[in-house]
């Protein structure tokens, strides 16, 4: 699916997701060697929202992300400010054709 190009113009910034592969040995997590980039809009605001486990809980900032494949919550997310994000949750928006886009909250 492609976006429109006016979805696209509110998403300025681009974020790097390297793909989970497996825990090792010590129970650490390994990655892939090379990220799939995506375009994202950032919101740093501490925002209330219920996680995974129904929990209410505080989100220190949420992206919006230009992607239509289901995102893996175990990822290495590299946020546009070149921190990583420890996912709350993610969720995808739909529309009238399907899967729209994907919002991944992240914890502070």
């Amino acid at each position: 699916m492609s976006f429109e190009a006016e979805f696209l113009t509110m998403m300025p910034s681009t974020m790097s997701v390297y793909a989970f592969v497996s825990f090792d040995t010590y129970g650490d997590p390994s990655y892939s060697t090379s990220a799939a980039t995506y375009r994202c809009y950032m919101e740093y605001t501490p925002t209330l929202i219920v996680d995974q486990l129904g929990e209410e809980v505080v989100s220190k900032a949420i992206a919006y992300i230009a992607s239509t494949e289901a995102l893996n919550e175990l990822s290495l997310y590299v946020l546009p400010d070149g921190s990583t994000g420890i996912v709350q949750s993610i969720s995808q928006n739909w529309d009238d054709d399907g899967i729209h886009h994907n919002v991944v909250n992240f914890r502070g």
